[in-house]
């Protein structure tokens, strides 16, 4: 029988109260502990997952703290990686919870705490670009494109929604680029800009402020990788080139 502090209602809970065991604080900012978290739920089934999916989702309308959407990106790879025997999670849901999922991680960056920065932005990069699993890749791409990507048509239906969604995009992806990120960070985010010509849709778009910080960060990152042969330098100068 699964314990009831393992039921997705529970770990919700337990995510939003900041339950010290898989909650932490760092220079007075409370985050969530991945690892002990990922722990917590690698024992639910592929049902419970998706349960948990859904009540994290609808969390972040009312709870603004980055705990909750930490904890949705670290659910989401966790659940991308499980694969569920063949199941794939709807479209429709998946398109909506990305998006959110990239909204909420920008305003916890528009309000100084960058913590949730590396799950998401490595869930994202894993998501859109890997085969069919348990997300459709291109359902993770019209969520965090809020529409980038979509026909011009349909772009013109949506312009405003597809303006604040880019912008919260490259807010994000800007931060995972900064210099003081982690390295995994920039990597994930230059994986997200590499699949299916993001960047291209963004630099070719609004034109927002948000879109040249983003490329500005692509430049800037570019000047400090000048010398060394890796897989993200590479994929770094072939983002600078597409802007």
């Amino acid at each position: 029988m699964q314990a009831s502090s393992s039921r997705p209602s529970d770990i919700v809970r337990r995510v939003r109260k900041g339950d010290t065991q898989l909650v932490a604080s760092t220079q007075g900012r409370r985050h969530l502990r991945l690892d002990a978290y990922t722990q917590t739920i690698s024992g639910l089934d592929w049902r419970d997952l998706g349960a948990l999916l859904a009540q994290l989702t609808e969390a972040l309308d009312s709870d603004k703290s980055s705990r909750s959407v930490s904890a949705l990106a670290a659910t989401a790879l966790h659940m991308h990686g499980a694969k569920g025997e063949g199941n794939q999670a709807n479209a429709a849901f998946v398109t909506a919870m990305f998006g959110k999922m990239v909204e909420a991680c920008a305003r916890s960056v528009r309000a100084a705490d960058r913590s949730p920065v590396y799950p998401v932005v490595r869930c994202i990069a894993r998501c859109v670009r890997s085969p069919q699993t348990a997300f459709d890749p291109a359902a993770v791409l019209a969520g965090i494109t809020a529409g980038a990507c979509e026909s011009d048509s349909a772009r013109r239906k949506k312009r405003r929604r597809r303006i604040a969604g880019e912008a919260d995009l490259c807010v994000v992806l800007t931060c995972a680029l900064d210099s003081t990120s982690n390295n995994v960070s920039a990597l994930a985010a230059i994986r997200v800009l590499r699949a299916n010509d993001v960047l291209r849709y963004l630099a070719l778009s609004s034109g927002t402020k948000a879109v040249s910080e983003l490329c500005h960060a692509l430049v800037m990152r570019g000047c400090d990788s000048v010398g060394s042969q890796t897989q993200e330098t590479g994929d770094l100068f072939a983002c600078i080139r597409d802007i």
